[in-house]
């Protein structure tokens, strides 16, 4: 392949990164039991709305629908095909497509850091 070790080394962490953070670390909301007055958390929180917020524009309009209605109206696949017209088999395609590239725009973000 032509690749020294330290470029394989960083291939390797970049890829990784994109499929070990699960998505759902950055949708978690603060619970009513860890509603300290913490300005730290506070900013964190804020910040990775923003980064979340960042991620989902990168999208399609159809994947940021699909997103939109599943995890913020919390319809299911099927519901979702019903209001599209679009097969679920479909819906679950874009799902998937549109979590891979929020993953991948996050652990960029994460490496950046």
């Amino acid at each position: 392949l032509e690749v020294t070790m330290d470029q394989l080394h960083a291939l390797e962490q970049q890829v990784s990164a994109s499929t070990i953070i699960p998505l759902g670390e950055y949708i978690k909301f603060e619970t009513a039991s860890s509603a300290v007055n913490d300005p730290t958390k506070s900013l964190e929180t804020v910040e990775m709305k923003e980064t979340l917020a960042k991620a989902i524009d990168q999208l399609s309009e159809k994947e940021r629908l699909v997103i939109s209605l599943y995890y913020h109206e919390e319809l299911t696949m099927k519901e979702i095909s019903l209001v599209l017209h679009l097969s679920e088999a479909r819906i679950c395609q874009l799902h998937t497509k549109a979590v891979f590239k929020l993953r991948g725009f996050l652990a960029n973000e994460a490496f950046d850091l």
